[in-house]
């Protein structure tokens, strides 16, 4: 398995120039507010390619990722932002293009960059708005965006071949507005099929894992449903039972919100097959009770070998989950 073992931070003048290490399964990283755990996760977001959530490309210093390859050998991913943004691969000076290639050879695609770090507001994902969440599970196929940048597209034609001045980059089509509107049937067609596909494959997942996380309560379910099957990217509603009925998700308290939002995340990451997943402000308005079924969740995930989970946690209940948690201190000025 694919594992992180290390995040090395140099030049920044907050984190002060340190290294956080984990362990291949499930870690905690704990410490006081301001102790620079926000940044750590923004900073290994960076060093995989990920867009960032705030002024984090503005670091001028180094970010140094050591992986475990599943042939127990390691290697070294290095970026540092500036004026101009540098790339090593252990040691070596690559390209752009030469590092972004490697991480895949590694196992780590673009695709999976948004659901193996999410972003600010992921814990509010099990209260997204119903077009929201079939964004995010669009996003999650291979070919989702390309699909939909063709429906786009041909709309565009389509508007043109009617009267519509054309926008730049998209020349007056040599077609008949009736024979685009096949055209634009036909693509619609598939990326309806291809993405109900992908929302019942998500919808089980999100099922499983939703009880799991819930201490194996079987009483409670989870899934996705389309508003139209026909037309399923306009919109796909969560639906959650937990033993005495349908519950709109807006009705969800905060922790039983943050665990939808794992549930619908984890899902992803499953389908996606990523090695591991990392969230920041993790067990925000956990109770005592939901530390415990979500570690346990936590601790039967890893088992398998096949996933490695980082979690930044506040509540003592949430680190006792795991013997490996890093504490990360205020830096000392200079």
């Amino acid at each position: 398995m694919l594992s992180l073992l290390s995040v090395k931070v140099e030049g920044d003048p907050y984190l002060k120039d340190q290294t956080v290490s984990f362990n291949e399964g499930f870690n905690t990283i704990s410490g006081v507010n301001g102790s620079g755990k926000t940044l750590l996760v923004h900073a290994i977001r960076f060093g995989l390619n990920g867009k960032s959530d705030d002024s984090f490309y503005t670091f001028s210093g180094r970010v140094t990722l050591r992986f475990h390859l599943p042939n127990r050998s390691e290697v070294e991913y290095s970026k540092a932002a500036g004026r101009m943004t540098r790339y090593w691969i252990d040691g070596k000076e690559v390209s752009s293009e030469q590092y972004a290639e490697g991480l895949e050879e590694i196992g780590i695609t673009p695709i999976m960059i948004g659901v193996m770090v999410p972003g600010v507001g992921w814990g509010k994902m099990g209260t997204s708005t119903d077009k929201e969440l079939s964004m995010f599970i669009e996003k999650t196929m291979q070919n989702g965006q390309k699909m939909k940048g063709e429906c786009d597209i041909l709309k565009k034609k389509i508007r043109i071949s009617m009267g519509a001045a054309a926008p730049k980059g998209i020349q007056k089509p040599s077609k008949t507005t009736n024979e685009l509107q096949k055209e634009l049937a036909a693509a619609k067609k598939r990326r309806s099929n291809a993405l109900n596909r992908r929302i019942n494959t998500m919808s089980s997942n999100v099922d499983e894992l939703y009880k799991m996380l819930n201490g194996n309560a079987n009483q409670m379910a989870a899934s996705f449903r389309p508003e139209n099957p026909e037309e399923p990217y306009a919109g796909v509603e969560m639906v959650l039972d937990q033993g005495y009925g349908i519950m709109e998700p807006s009705n969800l308290s905060g922790g039983e919100m943050k665990i939808a939002s794992i549930a619908i995340n984890l899902a992803a990451v499953r389908v996606l097959q990523c090695p591991f997943v990392i969230y920041d402000n993790f067990d925000e308005n956990f109770s005592r009770e939901s530390c415990n079924s979500v570690g346990m969740a936590f601790r039967e995930l890893v088992e398998s070998g096949n996933l490695q989970i980082i979690a930044v946690c506040k509540q003592d209940a949430m680190r006792n989950q795991t013997p490996h948690t890093f504490e990360m201190t205020l830096p000392e000025d200079d």
